[in-house]
């Protein structure tokens, strides 16, 4: 052999141990996704809009999953909807959801955003719950944007290891391989992730029944809203979704949930007037539609005790009301 030829050998023995390492580290790393990553209520929403078109979808926070039932609000609009907020959803996960349903050929007619101030004054923590909705979208060019913008900056080290913040799971690796390898989605969802206080239907609404007797959140849980706390991204990504969805031709408008009248009108009253007055002028400034629910004089939407915490996540029944006056808003709002 010649020199030349044993050097190019020894090198494409160097590459290939290398390429045989780095596969066998993947193989490894999807193992360990699959059997200790559960199915969650992103999976749900992700499968939904991406595999059905639909006139309305409902993009916010854990207060839009809960409050806004699609049901009811489809029987007064005469639409189709459907709710894809999500518990720690911030708006770059909104703009990203809404990217990846058009993507898929399902472009909605109108998205209407449920905002919730308290989620433009503070940034998410890393943890776990940072990258669920990241984890459910196909791989392709939306997810690798998704990636740069908001994981990268976050923890890169995710996309290699993200069974890492499931490793108490191991006990039941095998259980949980089985179950979703013999399961469907929404039955998996149904079965596991469902339990006695929250349960997502499959219009995506997530209904919460507290225990009885259990003490409910108090004010000590609430991130209260003051215009100098922004967050550039949550400004920038609202804005985002805004333009998009005028380049699709998509509707846009834009909501937020009500809280309890002792919340609303309690110490941090004068948080809620600055939350109402900086995004009416920023909607209007936008050309867009904004509509305050706490600020109405519903009885049952300031006084219920239908409410689940001071933050004004709500029970079914409560849920249920308000989204009968959330469809008569929306129904109104196309005249």
């Amino acid at each position: 052999m010649l020199p030349e030829e044993a050097l190019f050998m020894r090198d494409f023995k160097k590459i290939l141990r290398v390429f045989l390492f780095l596969l066998l580290v993947f193989a490894i790393t999807e193992t360990l996704d699959y059997g200790l990553i559960p199915y969650n209520f992103a999976d749900a929403d992700i499968r939904r809009i991406t595999t059905k078109t639909y006139d309305d979808i409902f993009v916010g926070t854990s207060h839009g999953a809960n409050a806004i039932n699609p049901q009811i609000i489809d029987d007064l609009t005469g639409r189709e909807s459907t709710n894809a907020c999500l518990p720690r959803e911030f708006p770059v996960d909104s703009f990203y959801l809404i990217r990846l349903a058009v993507s898929s050929g399902h472009k909605p007619k109108r998205i209407i955003y449920e905002l919730d101030p308290s989620y433009w004054v503070q940034q998410e923590p890393v943890d776990a719950n940072s990258f669920y909705i990241f984890r459910g979208f196909p791989e392709g060019s939306i997810k690798l944007q998704y990636y740069l913008d908001k994981i990268m900056p976050k923890d890169w080290r995710v996309t290699f290891a993200q069974w890492w913040n499931y490793r108490d799971r191991f006990p039941d690796f095998f259980k949980l391989w089985h179950e979703k390898d013999t399961m469907g989605l929404n039955r998996f969802l149904h079965t596991y992730i469902n339990n006695k206080t929250d349960s997502i239907n499959n219009t995506g609404m997530i209904e919460k029944n507290p225990a009885p007797g259990k003490k409910k959140p108090g004010i000590e849980e609430i991130v209260p809203f003051a215009p100098e706390r922004l967050t550039k991204e949550s400004r920038k990504y609202f804005l985002s979704l805004l333009s998009y969805c005028r380049k699709e031709g998509i509707e846009f408008c834009v909501i937020t949930t009500p809280v309890p009248e002792k919340t609303r009108e309690g110490i941090f009253a004068p948080n809620y007037e600055a939350a109402n007055g900086y995004y009416t002028d920023l909607c209007r400034g936008n050309g867009i539609s904004y509509h305050d629910f706490s600020m109405e004089t519903d009885p049952e939407l300031r006084n219920s005790d239908h409410y689940v915490d001071a933050d004004g996540h709500m029970d079914e029944h409560l849920a249920d009301h308000f989204s009968r006056v959330l469809g008569n808003y929306l129904k109104e709002l196309k005249k």
